[in-house]
């Protein structure tokens, strides 16, 4: 694997039809997750496979938090890699345990792009994701160069290095979501998997 020459895609975002996260979200086309993928991710007597197969109003309230989101994010960054793979992308890095800090995956494209994508699981159907808002955005590019991301400063990324992107896994509903950003702040939807291919669509060199 090669990171040199990776088009730099921040300072040439095509910002037009960009979106809010949460509005992208809800024009992105939602791709089926297959459940071979995520039955290949389970542990033998783990929270999220009772409560994904029996629903999560099975679930009593108070055991909806805690550990159980803790196994939802875990599997759906599983299964978010098995499908870059699938799709011919390849992942260098994840994040190493449940609880990490940092951006979750960071993947090279067959067109040497690096996409560093941040991955949410629910059990909850249409749930739309957010992200974590601070002193630095998660997924700005001050949050993505910063300190905070051990995998970027051990492979000497930084934010202008890479594209950015959002997956949202629905479990309940076994389909998922993801939007893309150039700029790190307005993203546009995902309509098929090819688009994870090749960014350069992300791109518009000015005239």
């Amino acid at each position: 694997m090669r990171l040199v020459g990776v088009r730099v895609g921040a300072g040439y975002f095509d910002v037009t039809g960009a979106m809010t996260l949460t509005a992208a979200f809800r024009a992105a086309t939602p791709l089926p997750i297959p459940r071979p993928l995520v039955e290949e991710c389970l542990l033998p007597d783990d929270r999220f496979r009772a409560a994904w197969e029996a629903g999560l109003d099975s679930v009593a309230p108070a055991a909806r938090r805690g550990l159980l989101c803790v196994e939802i994010g875990t599997i759906a960054e599983s299964v978010a890699t098995l499908l870059l793979q699938e799709a011919g992308l390849e992942v260098f890095a994840e994040l190493a345990s449940a609880g990490a800090h940092g951006v979750d995956l960071l993947a090279l494209t067959p067109a040497e792009q690096v996409l560093a994508l941040e991955v949410k699981g629910t059990l909850r159907a249409g749930a739309t994701p957010r992200l974590r808002r601070g002193r630095n955005r998660q997924m700005s590019l001050a949050w993505l160069s910063g300190d905070e991301n051990p995998a970027m400063m051990e492979w000497g990324l930084a934010g202008l290095d890479l594209y950015g992107g959002v997956a949202q896994l629905d479990f309940a509903l076994m389909r998922w979501r993801c939007v893309l950003t150039g700029d790190h702040d307005r993203y546009l939807p995902v309509s098929d998997i090819a688009d994870l291919l090749n960014l350069a669509p992300l791109e518009c060199r000015p005239d």
